[in-house]
């Protein structure tokens, strides 16, 4: 097969599209027509549903041509001692923005750090265009709550989404391990592994005024530094903003999923 032009760079385009066809037996884009005339002239943020480990590969294979990608990932993947380490060495370490997240007894959980997404918003005035999912990422191969992440992001940022979510026809739709990655392979064999990658109208969200607390109050936090009762009150009115407009496009991405993955919102 011809390789195509690629914005993402090679090696990460490369190892993506490898992946995507050992799990895939075919791929389809639908949508792409969506941004492919404006991307030239627009500053977006590629946000995903996230109930297979496909998700940021399918994006990168979809729109790694037209976008270069910056995917963004769990801190605590980002570290030598997990095997996802070497992958990230391998194509391009520079290529992934870790969010901060904690390992509990039995889960992981995101921690909430501007500061990470100015990083990505530094990224972002260098030409990436970030990946970021709606909500974390979940063995039940359903859609969680959506948190507020990618839409501070677009806040900060003043940047459009592009709601995107993969539809994966295969026994294993997470591919969380390495039993159901074997399952998947087997699946794949037997003419499964149909995946279907759908790509939205970008959406601009209203403005948020005043997003800014967020990180200030953050700041303060860190610093030891007395917080105002005005300020914690606008900044829990900022947050509900946020929620409302996280909700929104979860839904959006909902909607290009089957009803069995929406989760809270096919309910």
């Amino acid at each position: 097969m011809k390789i195509k032009q690629h914005k993402t760079p090679k090696r990460l385009f490369l190892f993506s599209r490898l992946v995507v066809s050992i799990f895939c037996k075919r791929f389809c884009i639908i949508g792409k027509e969506n941004i492919k005339e404006k991307c030239q002239n627009q500053n977006y943020i590629i946000v995903s549903s996230h109930i297979s480990n496909l998700d940021a590969l399918a994006a990168i294979v979809a729109l790694g041509d037209i976008l270069d990608l910056q995917i963004t990932i769990e801190s605590t993947l980002f570290k030598p001692t997990e095997p996802q380490w070497y992958i990230f060495q391998l194509t391009g370490k520079e290529n992934f923005s870790p969010l901060q997240y904690e390992k509990l007894a039995k889960r992981k959980e995101g921690k909430f750090n501007p500061k990470d997404f100015e990083k990505i918003s530094q990224k972002m005035a260098e030409g990436k265009t970030p990946w970021i999912v709606i909500h974390p990422f979940t063995h039940e191969e359903k859609m969680q709550k959506a948190k507020i992440g990618p839409i501070y992001l677009a806040q900060k940022t003043g940047a459009s989404i592009i709601p995107t979510a993969l539809e994966y026809e295969n026994a294993s739709l997470s591919l969380a391990g390495r039993i159901n990655r074997i399952k998947a392979l087997i699946g794949r064999l037997k003419g499964n592994g149909i995946a279907t990658y759908r790509i939205g109208e970008p959406v601009k969200l209203p403005k948020i005024e005043n997003v800014e607390i967020i990180e200030k109050l953050y700041n303060k936090k860190m610093n030891g530094e007395k917080i105002t009762e005005e300020e914690e009150q606008e900044s829990l009115r900022v947050v509900e903003k946020l929620k409302t407009q996280a909700d929104y496009i979860a839904r959006i991405i909902s909607e290009m999923l089957p009803p069995q993955n929406r989760g809270i919102y096919g309910e």
